[in-house]
């Protein structure tokens, strides 16, 4: 009976600290971004992600907290920030993710986004500051709602969005992800009232990424060789001047770890810029890169 209340008296003496720690634990209020900044609580830079393609993460947040509060902050799709330097595109958010900060700590978060000015520059690998703008609402915030339940992060996501934000037909909307381009258009037209485009033809070049029946007339092209030690998104893709892609070459989710050769061809006639840059794109960041010069 005796070793029994030493035992209890051990294994109570070792759980108060934990209640005591528990019971001090400073609560945690959970705010939207814009809330904590009004409140004085926090003060947040938006940044461009070097090296991510423009509709992956291509945001970074560099958030910090200056209260005495323990702090959830939430960001939500749809907010929009707007660059310094306006020969960039506009970005939008596109996935909610929420970041604990204790009192007086700073953080730096990756955030998905997507550009919705198709005729400016994309981030790239310079420098670019963004500041908060109005957050998206109607049918941009249904959409990017879209993107976020279905990770349409991806290039056929980018087009939606920029189909909506140019009020582009929904044609527009292209890709090797067939499911996402159907379920993509098939929301704005219930929204705009657009009327669903045909299916693209057997010959279709343009938005049909399994054509068959196309004959290439100026064929050009090349290989990536690459290696990884873990299963990997791969995308091939040509990016025009202003750092924008124009096409996927090729595309495969989750491909295998180990060494890989990848070819790679597009038809100059249909793509007629100057010179693009293909690369070799890895989970949404830029691994290897060349410049084909028309």
């Amino acid at each position: 009976m005796k070793s029994k209340i030493i035992l209890l008296t051990l294994i109570l003496l070792a759980i108060l600290p934990l209640i005591t720690a528990f019971q001090n634990k400073p609560a945690v209020e959970e705010l939207t971004l814009k809330q904590a900044i009004e409140k004085g609580y926090i003060s947040c830079l938006f940044e461009n992600n070097k090296g991510f393609t423009h509709y992956s993460k291509c945001l970074t947040l560099k958030i910090s907290n200056h209260s005495t509060k323990m702090l959830t902050i939430k960001i939500n799709n749809g907010i929009q920030v707007n660059p310094v330097d306006s020969v960039y595109q506009n970005l939008i958010v596109t996935e909610n993710i929420f970041v604990t900060l204790n009192p007086q700590e700073s953080k730096t978060t990756p955030i998905y986004a997507m550009c919705t000015e198709p005729h400016d520059r994309a981030p790239g690998d310079n420098y670019i500051t963004y500041s908060l703008s109005k957050d998206a609402i109607g049918v941009m915030k249904c959409v990017t709602d879209l993107i976020t339940r279905n990770n349409y992060h991806n290039s056929e996501g980018q087009q939606a969005v920029w189909c909506v934000a140019e009020g582009s037909s929904l044609d527009a909307i292209s890709g090797y992800d067939t499911i996402a381009v159907k379920k993509l258009q098939e929301l704005i037209s219930k929204l705009t009232g657009k009327k669903m485009p045909p299916p693209p033809a057997p010959n279709d070049y343009k938005r049909n990424y399994y054509t068959q029946a196309y004959t290439k007339k100026i064929t050009l092209g090349g290989e990536f060789e690459f290696s990884f030690v873990k299963p990997k998104n791969i995308l091939v893709g040509m990016f025009d001047k202003n750092n924008v892609l124009v096409r996927e070459l090729y595309k495969k989710d989750g491909e295998t770890p180990g060494a890989h050769k990848q070819k790679y061809e597009f038809d100059a006639s249909v793509y007629t810029e100057s010179y693009y840059f293909i690369r070799l794109v890895a989970d949404g960041q830029v691994r290897l890169e060349t410049k084909v010069t028309l």
